[in-house]
């Protein structure tokens, strides 16, 4: 009956002959289809519980949604195969990890199409945060990925403190520059990024010191003091610090390079010219190798063997060299006596 295209018949006859033997017909019959491009399959695959043959016929045509649908009621319960319950573990994990893939797959389609937040809305659907967070950052929504992480809390914290530092930087304009602060102050460990925001702002010694209040930072004048105070200390990180956050920041970059000469001993010069030769014989030895690679040479080669051929090419250029010389000069002569 199969060879005669009578598939129905055949199906219904053959659960007479066993489930096993029912089953392989059916996903002929699938495959049959699907090498059609029919979605008369689609029945098939329900039937026989082959979600991934089914997911992947849907996602070859471009149909997502229907492929996430299908992976979900699987993941549900909705479909399943006729089978030992010993199996039921794996086919669950399976289903769960076409149900990511489909997602994943779902996401980048939307972000593609200029849809950030359906792309996270896909990703948060499988508990993925991390490139939940990421689709909202890379598409601009800085704003509503701040929001979805402080809501996700713990899970999301990571990425929660890089999009507030992003929004931070976004509001470091003359008049939102508070609003950068109070975004910064709700990084845990934010001293050193209040501190650099700070830094760079460009207001007035009053405005300035409104700002270091504002931030849980010492006055213009009371950070030179500690920078001084740090330096005595041999405090070399607090010391930069707070020279840039005093009304001369210029000192912390001489601080940072009697720092960096102290620490170059002779010692160290002598160790980094040492590995300085040692590139240059790799160098060496490689561009050798190159020249070795394009003629043919006896191998192993022996010193006295390239001495040989090197005194040969420098006799062979020196020769080249008075030849060509000879034959510019008898030219010259030549066309001297044409003249006359």
């Amino acid at each position: 009956m199969v060879e005669l295209g009578q598939w129905e018949k055949a199906l219904s006859v053959a659960p007479g002959v066993s489930m096993k033997y029912w089953k392989k017909l059916m996903q002929r019959r699938a495959d049959q289809l699907m090498a059609e491009d029919n979605d008369d399959a689609i029945p098939y695959c329900v039937a026989t519980g082959d979600i991934k043959k089914l997911v992947t016929f849907f996602s070859g045509r471009g149909q997502l949604l229907e492929a996430l649908l299908i992976a979900q009621g699987a993941c549900e319960g909705n479909i399943r195969a006729p089978q030992s319950s010993a199996a039921n573990h794996t086919t669950n994990d399976v289903d769960n990890s076409l149900l990511h893939k489909v997602c994943k797959d779902l996401a980048e389609w939307y972000f593609q199409d200029g849809c950030s937040v359906l792309a996270a809305c896909c990703h948060l659907a499988v508990d993925d945060v991390e490139l939940a967070m990421s689709s909202l950052m890379r598409g601009n929504e800085l704003e509503l990925a701040a929001c979805v992480g402080i809501v996700l809390g713990e899970g999301a914290n990571q990425s929660t403190a890089y999009c507030l530092q992003l929004l931070a930087r976004k509001y470091m304009t003359n008049p939102t520059w508070e609003l950068s602060a109070d975004l910064l102050r709700m990084i845990p460990d934010n001293h050193v990024l209040l501190a650099k925001l700070c830094a760079f702002y460009p207001g007035t010694a009053a405005e300035i010191n409104q700002l270091h209040e504002r931030c849980g930072l010492p006055s213009l004048e009371e950070c030179k003091v500690l920078a001084e105070e740090a330096v005595n200390e041999g405090d070399l990180f607090s010391a930069v610090k707070l020279r840039l956050l005093s009304p001369e920041p210029e000192v912390a970059l001489q601080i940072g390079i009697n720092h960096v000469k102290g620490t170059h001993t002779s010692a160290s010069v002598q160790q980094l010219e040492v590995h300085r030769k040692q590139r240059f014989h790799v160098f060496f030895l490689h561009v050798l190798v190159h020249l070795l690679k394009r003629r043919e040479v006896c191998v192993p080669l022996k010193i006295e063997q390239l001495s040989v051929e090197l005194d040969a090419w420098r006799a062979c250029t020196q020769a080249n060299s008075m030849y060509v010389t000879h034959t510019h000069t008898h030219t010259l002569s030549h066309t001297h006596t044409h003249t006359h």
